[in-house]
């Protein structure tokens, strides 16, 4: 009875210390895979260029082959794929075709080899074999940074194509024969390049696939590079965010039997003279249009998006009208002591002034100077009165007081009530800047709170009447006098123009005045 006992314990006491001993899994490998051998050699000459040779990697740990055939590029290109086989560590890739002779040959991997557990991309491996004498060993050497803050750019691929190559065919997909990364400084080095004159850009290349999409950061080097020795680029190349969108389309489409057409676009609107829609009134705003006319002419209307896309009204299924009401009005505190905006789901056709009413909150009534539509937005009325300084005021909006498109009348009472900051309550910001082109003041959440056109020469700028908080300045430049701030094209093959951010946040404090000089260029 004993040894059983004994036994019973030995196998509880086993069981508790298994029990503890099982891996927690530690830290998260994030090391990438490293070669530690290759054969051929990086830089060997005079490789064997028959069909069947092998280029064999091994490395320091177990590793996986992923989509080879979308991240490797060989330079010169091969006609066949390479294929592959695993051996333990070893990797071995194998071509399928007769090497050019007396030719350098790189291939470039991408994220291709990762290891077996993490995953992680084993980046950039490139490597380089001549099958002749002698091995290609020039280079380009460059820096990216943001083109507005200046900051380096890490992790951005660098494409180089032969300058003869149009741009329009790397907008069609056509691949780079050199390929690199910038460091966490954003510089970059492509190696291994023969003489020639090359077209070289950088972006951001998210989704990895060794073409610019739209919405991916991009920079232009905008002159040839005859490359005929080691070149270390003169300027750093500008990258910018582009614009998520291309295609334009129309996504959603309301109709109300009262001729009013509410339209979702893929995207924004550059210029509302990019729509066609015959004698209709028209207005956009972000990714929504708005079409109205008489139901009869609206029926009859076909509404066309720079070619892209066409809407036929008629086919459009049929609504009831959208009501008239109140979509967007003051609320809280109000920095304007002299404006009010409101927005409601119809564009306004009619208004009675005499049928508002404003107080304060003593019953006080203020004298309205000014009820209008707005001028930019047929949507909006602006109300132009003494609202004062730290007051509560009540705007009341009786029957019949605003009609809307299709004779839809505000059928009852609408009070709105709001505050204005005291003075003492907001601050001042004085900005001395000597260049030409446009000022934007913007929030701590990445909001324009004002733009503002300048030139050579003028007096101080002054933002009045702004809250309390951090603000940063951003100034874009007009170096072609065209009356916008033009961005980085592809297209095109266009640098952006001059632009800059200021390194340091501006703090704003209530009841003060905040004066700054910035040079742009700096």
């Amino acid at each position: 009875m004993d040894r059983i006992v004994s036994l019973f314990s030995i196998l509880i006491l086993a069981s508790s210390c298994a029990k503890v001993g099982v891996p927690t899994g530690g830290e998260k490998d994030s090391t990438p895979p490293i070669v530690v051998n290759a054969s051929p050699k990086l830089g060997a000459t005079n490789v064997n260029p028959t069909s069947g040779g092998i280029l064999e990697f091994e490395f320091d740990e177990y590793v996986n082959v992923s989509q080879l055939s979308a991240q490797l590029l060989v330079s010169p290109p091969l006609a066949k794929p390479l294929e592959w086989k695993m051996k333990g560590r070893k990797v071995q890739f194998i071509w399928n075709e007769e090497l050019k002779q007396n030719r350098t040959y790189i291939f470039q991997f991408g994220d291709a080899i990762e290891d077996l557990n993490e995953k992680n991309p084993a980046s950039d491996l490139t490597h380089a074999f001549s099958t002749g004498p002698d091995l290609d060993t020039l280079s380009i050497t460059g820096t990216v940074v943001d083109v507005f803050s200046g900051e380096p750019q890490s992790q951005r691929r660098i494409f180089v194509y032969d300058w003869e190559l149009p741009v329009d065919s790397i907008l069609s997909g056509s691949q780079p024969l050199f390929v690199t990364s910038t460091d966490s400084f954003g510089s970059f080095t492509v190696r291994y390049m023969p003489e020639g004159k090359y077209r070289l850009l950088a972006i951001e290349d998210v989704d990895r696939n060794y073409v610019w999409t739209d919405g991916e950061s991009l920079a232009i080097h905008k002159e040839p590079i005859q490359l005929n020795s080691a070149d270390t680029l003169s300027v750093e190349l500008l990258m910018q965010k582009t614009d998520d969108i291309d295609v334009k389309y129309f996504m959603n489409v309301e109709r109300d039997s009262l001729g009013l057409l509410e339209i979702e676009l893929s995207g924004e609107l550059d210029n509302i003279d990019e729509i066609e829609a015959n004698s209709l009134n028209k207005f956009g705003s972000e990714n929504s249009l708005l079409l109205w006319s008489d139901p009869h002419t609206v029926e009859n209307s076909t509404v066309i998006w720079s070619g892209a896309d066409t809407l036929i009204v008629k086919e459009e299924k049929m609504n009831s009208p959208l009501e008239f009401s109140l979509i967007k009005s003051p609320e809280g505190k109000q920095v304007s002591s002299k404006e009010a905006a409101f927005t409601f789901s119809r564009p306004i056709t009619f208004l009675n002034p005499h049928l508002f009413k404003l107080t304060k909150a003593d019953s006080t009534e203020i004298e309205i100077k000014s009820i209008q539509v707005s001028e930019e937005n047929p949507l909006q009325l602006i109300v132009e009165a003494p609202f004062g300084r730290g007051d509560i005021v009540e705007l009341s909006m009786l029957p019949k007081s605003i009609e809307g498109h299709g004779k839809k009348i505000l059928a009852d009472t609408l009070i709105i009530k709001w505050s204005t900051f005291k003075l003492d309550e907001l601050s001042e910001l004085i900005v001395d800047v000597d260049a030409t082109g446009w000022i934007e003041l913007i929030s701590a959440n990445g909001t324009i709170v004002k733009k503002v056109a300048i030139e050579k020469g003028i007096p101080p700028l002054k933002f009045k009447n702004l809250t309390p908080g951090s603000y940063s300045l951003r100034w874009l430049g007009d170096s072609n006098s065209n009356g916008v701030w033009d961005g980085v094209s592809l297209k095109e093959w266009r640098l952006p123009e001059p632009a800059s951010e200021m390194a340091t946040t501006i703090k704003l404090k209530a009841d003060w005045i905040h004066e700054i000089s910035w040079d742009t260029y700096e």
